[in-house]
């Protein structure tokens, strides 16, 4: 008797099993996706705050030049 069948006596019980194993599947790489999602918001914030930095310092040294200027 195959364990996995839902009904006694059911010696067909791959259909719901395969079924399962491709629900987990589905699952999984959805989760990996996120993660990829996750890292790009990552890599965009910290490439969009060192912009912000190398714009900041220009800015401040071109303030210091024309105050010294």
């Amino acid at each position: 008797m195959n364990t996995l069948s839902p009904r006694a006596g059911d010696n067909h019980a791959e259909p719901s099993a395969v079924i399962v194993s491709v629900e987990f599947t589905k699952q999984i790489k959805g989760e990996e996706e996120d993660e990829k999602r996750k890292e790009k918001e990552k890599e965009k914030k910290k490439k969009k705050k060192k912009k912000k930095e190398v714009e900041n310092k220009k800015k401040k040294k071109k303030e210091e030049e024309e105050e010294g200027g």
